[in-house]
């Protein structure tokens, strides 16, 4: 037990020496150079963690050229087969379309020859029978009219 008043500026009870001022300090410094490690070692981390995440940006936008340029291809190959598909079907109409005309065009040349015919097959036998009437000279039978 103590007696008395204690004494200003004591730390404790016990008076001030060199020894606890400099252990503070000891401490105090330490402490700074352990903050200072973590510091360090925290921006070595960050630099890290920077370099990195550059890194696989890069190796992201790498990537991601490369899946477009195959999903491209990919597509490109789709609609390619897709244009042949539709230039066959254009094709196939075009065909049909040609032997229609093709049919119509020989059914009208049948048709004018047949008219040409019929034209040509009477005008014959009238001549042949116009031609005795016609003359004033030639006499007319009445046989000869019969048969035209």
């Amino acid at each position: 037990m103590k007696f008395g008043k204690q004494v200003k500026g004591a730390a404790g009870g016990a008076l001030p020496s060199g020894g606890s001022g400099e252990a503070q300090l000891r401490d105090k410094l330490q402490r700074e150079a352990e903050m200072e490690l973590k510091r360090q070692y925290a921006m070595k981390a960050r630099r890290r963690l920077k370099n990195e995440l550059e890194r696989e940006a890069k190796f992201s936008s790498t990537n991601r050229l490369m899946i477009q340029n195959q999903w491209r291809k990919i597509m490109r190959l789709a609609k390619v087969e897709s244009l042949r598909k539709e230039i066959e079907i254009m094709s196939q109409n075009h065909e049909r379309d040609v032997d229609r005309k093709d049919a119509v065009i020989q059914m009208l040349d049948r048709d004018l020859e047949e008219a040409e015919v019929r034209r040509s097959t009477p005008f014959v036998p009238l001549f042949v029978c116009i031609a005795p009437w016609s003359s004033p000279l030639f006499r007319v039978d009445r046989r000869s009219r019969a048969s035209c």
